[in-house]
């Protein structure tokens, strides 16, 4: 499945490809009416994630340099790279208020994922080609002004013991327990250790779910329909949970 072709070009592309700019009105609009769509579909809720595959650029500094961005950014008063994360993360944090108010009247629960690989001074390096720059992710304030209906807490390149250690994990979870937010841990398969983490935030006490990132790590499918899991470590997880040996 991972052999055939392998393309190289040289060169940059005429214009940036990945994401739509949320400070555009078009844009939010465009959005809140995906949202709407889904919902339609019977969904449990909705996520939201900004680290993506569609996101990923070698130059992702170079966002953010819009009309409408340079324009609020004039109103401002300055034209620097401060000033433009400030007015584009008022309007991701806009959009933000505009989708749970959407989706809530639908009667449903919007989870906001919490990258806190990307929520520090300095980021890993190998990380920065996954969100566009120039943007402030107003985390705090998504918390203090109750966006989140849930939590997922989202790491990548932190190891595990970050839940329990790291000062930003720290913060996020606290300001979530206080506003009454539950979370859910986003954990990238590791299966040699995922029965003793998986146990770890169970017994934590802080946590509410947890995910088994992701679903082709350890699912199989097979050429008649269905599927089985093809993880061993993963299959004795279910086990013990499905015992109620946890």
């Amino acid at each position: 499945g991972r052999s055939g072709f392998i393309a190289f070009t040289r060169g940059r592309n005429s214009y940036l490809p990945g994401a739509l700019c949320e400070s555009e009105q078009q844009v939010q609009d465009f959005w809140l009416h995906c949202i709407e769509s889904i919902l339609t579909t019977g969904v449990d809720g909705i996520d939201i994630r900004e680290e993506n595959h569609s996101t990923h650029t070698n130059h992702p500094q170079d966002y953010g340099y819009n009309e409408i961005v340079l324009e609020k950014c004039t109103e401002r008063g300055r034209v620097d790279e401060q000033t433009m994360a400030a007015v584009r993360g008022d309007a991701y944090t806009a959009f933000l208020a505009k989708a749970k108010q959407l989706i809530n009247r639908r009667g449903k629960r919007m989870r906001i994922n919490f990258q806190i690989d990307w929520y520090r001074s300095d980021p890993a390096a190998c990380r920065r080609l996954a969100y566009p720059a120039n943007l402030d992710f107003q985390w705090q304030r998504w918390i203090r002004e109750e966006l989140a209906d849930e939590a997922v807490l989202r790491f990548y390149i932190l190891p595990f013991d970050c839940i329990f250690s790291d000062t930003v994990a720290q913060d996020l979870i606290k300001r979530c327990h206080n506003k009454g937010i539950p979370i859910t841990i986003n954990r990238y398969i590791k299966p040699k250790t995922l029965i003793d983490e998986y146990q770890r935030v169970r017994q934590d006490g802080r946590f509410a779910g947890f995910i088994l990132y992701e679903t082709c790590s350890f699912l199989k499918m097979l050429s008649g329909g269905g599927c089985v899991i093809s993880e061993p470590d993963v299959e004795k997880l279910f086990e013990n949970i499905t015992a109620g040996n946890e």
